[in-house]
């Protein structure tokens, strides 16, 4: 059924990283775990690296133009396209470095060491500083060859700078394999691939392999594998296997929060008298050294560590830190952890992935359907039809032909295999050139067929066309950065080339052709004229000292070159026959995308501050035209149309809707046309769980979002762009939407409709895409990333209680400089952060590693910055993925692999690598999601694949190909397949047998309780138990927020109510222990409720929880047979929002009388700010007459 069934290593010391055995602790006994699972010490042996001799590994021994001893061309070279050479330009150290050139995109120029020897079972690493000049991809290979000199294994690299690898800088890049059992000898190669174009240098080339080293010994940590609070436990330091050891030097560290030091003594050999011993203690750290006058062989004790334990419950842990040393040799490679577990709760539901029965993927609905989204329209004539020619987004695509005359759709053909189409334009006999992903696509107006006609073998995206007078087609893409040709005649292309030079990632995202030249609006803010036949080009823009997107670009009347950059939103014109820009900048100019290439009556006609604008050709005066438009042009044309509301020359454009809108100068008329193009469903983007109970839908580049009823398997759309976060908190939901960094609210307690959504503020700051979010008692944290261009990303805080949004809010910008936030998680007064190393788009990261980071809410500062310190993994570019396990371990995921941190010190506990072919590097800003299912196993969406993993011993299953999922209310699996992702599909999960460890939640236990109240109103919050067959009895600790909620009543419910029950109770200010139970020979049948508690919500809004508390236990009737005591394994909170109940009641006092009056009195006149601001009745942002006469009209009306 799945591709990777019950996959485990078979060896700990590859299961775990830095815990060898502390995850098998979990799912046995303590006796067992400690007797036969922990480990003596670090099993595995140590070793040193070993370099192999190479000749002329630093390409010293040449003379630039000279034959390269050690290395030999595999290929033939052609000077000038694609060639190398020993070069001075560049190097790494020394003088001199191999320079590769290769402007061909079909031939390659690769170098290859001389024969190498080596041995079969070695793995060998062959390491290179690789330095790109531009834009492309330079490999490195080690391969092996048998006897009879045939290829039997390799290993390339390919650094590919659309991938993260840096441009203008030396880089190392290095590759390991072993060598297979009939391998001869290895020869270590340097390219560049046939598709791709390069300008690399390489230096210093090394090969090495790791050599075992016989160590003195081997140090072990033990400890007790449970203790309960109050307990003094003790731990020792040991040393096994001990050859002539006369000394020792070993760090260990512990968790403060729940340990405490209290003394450590010599032991064995290293407490007699003549030893010398001596420990540095700190809060969380213990250093040790020793030595002694005569060295000993064997085993035997070094230090006694006792502690005492301060925590109540929970998982604490010991480490015993890598770089320990016995003798002065490090023999402790790998840091070794034990885990503690501290009282009843043991933080783990139990249960193994053998418990749980996965369903097959099924197809459940296309969330979000129904919608028509669109980038571009070209108008044209077909047939002697005015016709409109656009595509509506979907997989696949759909390309549509309306007819503008009789307004109607002729035709809808599909780009199959096609991705998201910008543009279309139309060729001189008719033909409509389509951009679609990376493809070029034809469509004839003769054949009525749509053909792909043309890809490029490293530009994935086709941005924009433009068409000469012959029909050549001239495309502009990315991420290269290239402006390329197709000549349909031929079928031929051109490249002509990266247009900024040295820029790493960018784009040509607009373009335009007038009499034999090229111009190229690029996403570094510059303007390229390209001669077409000689390729020279001359960059234009640069006087203009703008920056960001040049969006638009059009020409004309092959006079004016009109732009537009995206950020400034500011339209630019350049006359093309002076040679330079005209004293004209046009301010709030929305996006044309296309404008008509010919003026009307001397007048050019664009979008800018909501209105119709015109430049006169002749005198250069912006004016307005007498038309209004909100929004911008999605390409604009002049036709005539038989309407008489639309006289004469007409402009046509489109919106993102499908709306087709008319634009008369003649009339000044703005004429709009509902859409009739068969919608399509939209990819989806996020899938989150509501505060309703639904899953939430975001889409891309898309216009609606979707609430999904499980219940009912059908969705229901509301407005709402891409948006990459969603929060909830009580009724409303937050989104964080791109383009902008715009934050929307959707109150799920009113109607759809005009002003819900709502957008409250943007973030600004330079922020553009919000892709992480986390819920802070009663703020709402969002983590974004910066704007097209530029790097530094930020988090921001946001008071959803707050009567002002727009100035609820604080932005925080690099937390970690130069870095994205793409993970948020939040405990205890701290925010959990992680980072990519990638900023907006079109921009090379400056750091080398993505971060770690904690945030102090209170302080609203950073307190912690961390790498990720796994054995193997090297230079992550992002980590994502931030959730708190049930073991009170901070869970994230990087590259391939999981991985637990203890919060305090973001040490890691223990990681695996789920999928070792995962290098990280496939989505720009990672793609992490890691969820805990009830039963406490862990799904993780892991770049682009979601699995379900065992946290205890680290078995996974593989269950789709997904970007996005969510856990469903109904504790099913909700995502989107790769394969199509408008689609939802549902994987169930359930229990397939009673889990064997005591203290599982084979019962399901929940909360109910509204999603919003009032100040003064009391609701209630009932304690309900699922498939709750054979239920008895039930011990709840319960915890709420006294400064907002008052408890009034506890009540008996359900099946434990009645006669034949019993309830006792222990209350205290934000605390109850509840003891529940039946009497007799009874037990509970189906589902119940326990009990009820009835809350008075106090005089203080924001956000109040109630928490259930990990650890409440319960009992089957036949608990007495089995002594078994089950425990709820995880913390069941829900959030309940407190709203005013009345907005008059000014001192909260719970009634609105004169003292309300005579406050609100006092600060007429004055300035809004964060102590006055509920004295703004009306929510005008002012205090006036206006509120004072409302609180009195209120006193009045309670007379």
């Amino acid at each position: 059924m799945y591709k990777s069934l019950r996959k485990m290593k078979k060896s700990l010391a590859s299961l775990l990283s830095i815990t060898l055995a502390v995850s098998l602790f979990l799912s046995m006994s303590p006796a067992s775990a400690a007797s036969e699972l922990a480990p003596a010490g670090v099993t595995a042996a140590a070793s040193k690296s070993v370099s192999m001799p190479l000749t002329n590994p630093g390409f010293e021994d040449s003379a630039p133009g000279a034959a390269i001893p050690g290395w030999s061309s595999m290929f033939a070279v052609k000077e000038g396209e694609y060639t190398y050479a020993v070069s001075t330009e560049n190097s790494h150290s020394g003088n001199q470095s191999l320079k590769i050139t290769d402007r061909s995109q079909s031939n390659s120029v690769a170098l290859m060491s001389g024969k190498l020897d080596i041995t079969s079972g070695v793995t060998y690493t062959v390491t290179a500083s690789v330095y790109m000049e531009e834009s492309g991809t330079a490999s490195l290979n080690l391969r092996y060859f048998d006897a009879a000199d045939k290829s039997i294994a390799e290993k390339p690299l390919h650094n590919d700078t659309s991938k993260g690898f840096p441009v203008k800088q030396w880089t190392s890049a290095s590759t390991s394999l072993e060598a297979p059992a009939n391998a001869a000898y290895a020869r270590i190669i340097l390219y560049t691939t046939a598709y791709s174009r390069a300008t690399a240098y390489y230096d210093d080339i090394t090969m090495s392999y790791e050599q075992p080293v016989q160590l003195p010994g081997k140090l072990a940590l033990s400890a007790p594998a449970s203790a309960e609070q109050g307990d003094t436990i003790s731990t020792m330091l040991s040393l096994t296997e001990g050859a002539d050891i006369s000394s020792v030097t070993a760090s260990i560290y512990y968790d403060p929060s729940m340990l405490e030091i209290a003394e450590v003594k010599p032991a064995g050999a290293f407490g007699d008298a003549q030893a010398s011993f001596s420990s540095d203690k700190e809060n969380g750290s213990i250093r040790l050294e020793g030595s002694l006058p005569d060295a000993i062989d064997g085993d035997s004790d070094i230090a006694k560590m006792t502690f005492n334990v301060i925590a109540d419950s929970g998982s604490t842990w010991l480490m015993l830190a890598k770089g320990a040393q016995l003798n002065g040799m490090e023999s402790v490679s790998e840091n070794v952890v034990k885990l503690i577990t501290i009282g009843e709760a043991s933080g783990q539901p139990g249960a193994s992935l053998d418990d749980i029965q996965f369903g097959e993927p099924e197809f459940r609905t296309l969330p979000i359907s129904g919608v028509v989204g669109l980038m571009d329209g070209e108008a044209g004539i077909e047939d002697g039809k005015n016709v409109m020619y656009t595509t509506v987004k979907g997989i696949p695509p759909m390309f549509h032909v309306v007819d503008l005359d009789d307004y109607r759709v002729i035709r809808s053909l599909p780009l199959e295999g096609g991705g998201e189409v910008w543009n279309h334009e139309i060729a001189p006999d008719g033909t409509v050139y389509i951009t679609s992903a990376g493809q070029l696509w034809a469509y004839s107006p003769v054949t009525k067929d749509v053909k792909k006609v043309y890809t490029h073998p490293t530009e994935s995206v086709f941005w924009c066309l433009a068409i000469d007078e012959a029909g050549a087609v001239y495309i502009g893409a990315g991420p290269g950065g290239r402006v390329l040709k197709y000549d349909p005649a031929t079928k031929e292309s051109r490249d002509y080339g990266i247009m900024v030079d040295g820029a790493g990632q960018q784009y040509v995202r607009s373009i335009d052709y007038s009499n034999g030249y090229i111009y190229a609006g690029t996403s570094h803010s510059k303007v390229y004229k390209v001669n077409v036949e000689t390729g020279e080009k001359v960059e234009i823009a640069s006087s203009l000292n703008e920056t960001g997107y040049v969006y638009d670009l059009s020409i004309v009347d092959d006079k004016f070159l009109v732009i537009r950059y995206d950020t400034p939103q500011k339209r630019y014109i350049y006359d093309i026959e002076a040679g330079e820009w005209l004293d004209v900048v046009i301010e709030k100019s929305s996006s044309g995308l296309h404008l008509p290439k010919e003026s009307l009556n001397g007048k050019i006609y664009f979008p800018a501050d909501k209105k119709i604008k015109t430049f006169d050709i002749v005198t250069h005066e912006v004016a307005d035209s007498g038309m209004e438009y909100e929004t911008a042009f999605r390409g604009a044309n002049w036709v005539q149309v038989d309407d008489p509301d639309l006289p004469g020359t007409s402009l046509v454009t489109m919106n993102f809707s499908g709306i087709i809108v008319f634009f008369n100068p003649q009339t000044n008329t703005v004429k709009r046309y509902e859409n009739i193009l068969p919608p399509s469903a939209t990819i989806t983007h996020k899938f989150v769980n509501g505060p309703d109970g639904k899953i939430y839908v975001t889409g891309m580049q898309a216009s609606k979002a979707a609430a999904y009823d499980i219940a009912t398997n059908t969705a229901k759309t509301f407005s709402m762009g891409q948006a990459g976060a969603v929060e909830s908190y009580g009724n409303r939901m937050y989104f964080g939407v791109y383009p902008g960094g715009d934050i929307y609210e959707y109150n799920l307690g009113q109607p759809d409709g005009t002003g819900n959504p709502k957008k409250l503020f943007t973030l600004g700051n330079g922020q553009d895409r919000i892709g992480a979010s986390t819920l802070a008692g009663d703020k709402i944290y969002f983590g974004s990333v910066s704007t097209y261009g530029e790097l530094g990303g930020a988090i921001t805080v946001f008071d959803p209680t707050a009567a002002d949004p727009s100035a609820a809010y604080r932005v925080f910008r690099n937390v970690v400089q130069d870095q994205s936030v793409v993970s948020l998680a939040y405990k205890d007064g701290k925010l959990y952060g992680s980072t990519s190393i990638n900023g907006g788009m079109a921009v090379d990261p400056k750091a080398s590693e993505a971060k770690l980071f904690v945030w102090d809410t209170v302080k609203e500062e950073k307190i912690l910055e961390k790498t990720l310190d796994i054995p193997g993994l090297s230079n992550p570019p992002a980590i994502g993925g931030l959730t708190f396990g049930p073991d009170g371990l901070l869970w994230g995921g990087v590259n391939g692999y999981v991985f637990a941190l203890e919060p305090n010190t973001l040490q890691v506990i223990k990681y695996f690598n789920v999928n070792p072919a995962d290098s990280g590097t496939a989505l720009r800003w990672g793609n992490y999601d890691l969820v805990w299912s009830k039963e406490g196993i862990l799904l993780a969406n892991l770049t682009k694949k979601l699995y379900a993993i065992d946290p205890a011993t680290f078995e996974f299953i593989e269950l789709a190909d997904t970007e996005s999922f969510t856990l469903g209310p109904d504790g099913h699996l909700y995502y989107a397949p790769s394969f199509n992702r408008t689609q939802m599909y549902r994987i169930t999960m359930n229990m397939a047998k009673e889990p064997e460890v005591p203290g599982n939640d084979r019962i399901r236990f929940d909360l109910a309780a509204p999603a919003e109240t009032k100040t003064g109103e009391t609701f209630d919050v009932t304690v309900k138990a699922a498939d709750a067959d054979l239920l008895y009895s039930m011990h709840s600790r319960i915890s709420y927020d006294a400064s907002k909620l008052e408890l009034v009543d506890v009540a008996q419910a359900g099946q434990f109510a009645g006669e034949g029950t019993y309830m006792n109770t222990t209350l205290e200010p934000g605390k109850a222990v509840i003891t529940s139970s039946l009497t007799g020979d009874r037990s509970v049948i189906g589902d119940t409720d326990v009990f009820t508690l009835s809350f008075k919500a106090l005089n203080l809004i924001g956000n109040a929880s109630v928490t259930l508390a990990a650890g409440s236990s319960w009992t089957l009737a036949n608990a007495d047979e089995t002594g078994e005591l089950h425990h709820i394994s995880e913390d069941i909170v829900k959030h309940v929002s407190i709203v005013k109940a009345v907005a008059e009641d000014v001192n909260h006092d719970g009634t609105v009388d004169l003292l309300d009056v005579m406050l609100v009195a006092k600060f007429v006149g004055t300035a809004v700010n964060e102590d006055t601001r509920e004295l703004d009745i009306n929510g005008d942002g002012l205090i006036d007459i206006a509120d004072l006469g409302l609180v009195v009209l209120k006193l009045h009306s309670a007379v």
